[in-house]
């Protein structure tokens, strides 16, 4: 059914234009990961409305769309775990921004070591792909983990320079920390994901 439907869709944007076989599959890849999050998305803003929470779903949602859109990071293996995963690390974020309260020199401590460990996933990891859509250009990778480390550290910068509200600066930090966390080698032992760059052999 999700096979169909995303052929259909993908007719529609090309307008039944001819595609080679490399860049057919990535757009199909693409189109189904979207179709498959819409019934994620209805559940997550459920959830949200449920618990009055929507405001802050909405500023880690931000920082995701920003930020983990170069990093990357690990994929649930089904929709259903996709949907858990999604759910535990949206509340994981916002309760601990809630409940996790730092002030004075700890507060700027703690910031240092999330920058840190930013920097060092980075470095290390950034792209964390996956085998369906791996990223074993060079020069993409590099170019990726200066982007990364340039979103970091606007995201810093408009954190501590601009935004006054220290529960706001929490959920954004906080949401930082949890997107470099998913593209550590524990996490991808955890979710049962390989990095793509390291298991993907380009056809000769």
């Amino acid at each position: 059914m999700l096979d169909k439907v995303s052929n259909k869709v993908l007719c529609f944007l090309t307008g039944n234009n001819e595609l080679d076989e490399e860049k057919r599959e990535i757009l199909l890849f693409g189109i189904k990961r979207i179709i498959e999050d819409i019934p994620k998305t209805i559940g997550l803003v459920l959830i949200g409305f449920i618990l009055n929470i929507l405001y802050e779903m909405l500023i880690v949602t931000v920082i995701l769309t920003l930020y983990k859109t170069f990093v990357g990071g690990v994929h649930a293996k089904t929709n259903f775990m996709c949907f858990i995963s999604s759910t535990v690390f949206y509340l994981a974020i916002i309760y601990s921004a809630k409940y996790i309260i730092t002030a004075g020199i700890t507060r700027f401590f703690l910031l240092s070591i999330d920058y840190i460990f930013a920097t060092y996933c980075i470095w290390v990891y950034v792209p964390a792909d996956v085998p369906e859509i791996p990223k074993v250009n060079k020069e993409l990778r590099k170019s990726t983990k200066i982007k990364a480390f340039i979103v970091l550290n606007l995201i810093y910068i408009t954190t501590l320079l601009i935004i006054k509200d220290l529960y706001i600066q929490r959920l954004i930090m906080y949401s930082v920390f949890y997107i470099n966390l998913m593209t550590t080698r524990t996490m991808y032992k955890l979710f049962k994901n390989e990095y793509g760059f390291e298991v993907y052999i380009p056809e000769q």
